[in-house]
């Protein structure tokens, strides 16, 4: 159970990632949008995780590691990704794209990323892989 500041700070907390919310959230959505222009793509950004290596999910969407290395190196410019927590040379995606319901269509490989679940945004957001507390 939180006591009163605790409960104080989390509803500021609440306050401030909503009107980041109302300033920067169509900006990150146009900029994914931009850069995330193929599904496959986006089932590579939705698979990194701070945890695969570049040949995982290279393998994944069916690229070589040498595509995905670029991709990270655009997505860390961009600030799409983090430096994973474990293995920082392992970015990680800042928000998944479910909460903007942009996940890809399904891949025709039949992989794990194959039929993304359509998740309900909810009104909390996540920057990282995590659920809030």
């Amino acid at each position: 159970m939180l006591n009163s500041t605790d409960e104080r700070i989390r509803e500021r907390l609440d306050e401030i990632a909503k009107w980041l919310k109302l300033a920067y959230g169509e900006s990150v959505r146009q900029r994914l949008a931009a850069t995330l222009d193929t599904d496959v793509k986006k089932r590579a950004y939705e698979a990194t995780d701070g945890v695969a290596s570049t040949r995982d999910i290279g393998k994944l969407v069916g690229v070589d590691q040498k595509t995905i290395s670029n991709w990270w190196n655009d997505w860390t410019s961009l600030s799409l990704v983090e430096p994973g927590t474990d293995r920082p040379d392992r970015p990680r995606k800042l928000i998944s794209l479910a909460y903007f319901k942009m996940l890809p269509n399904p891949n025709p490989r039949g992989d794990k990323l194959a039929a993304p679940q359509n998740e309900e945004s909810d009104e909390s957001i996540s920057i990282s892989n995590e659920s809030p507390a």
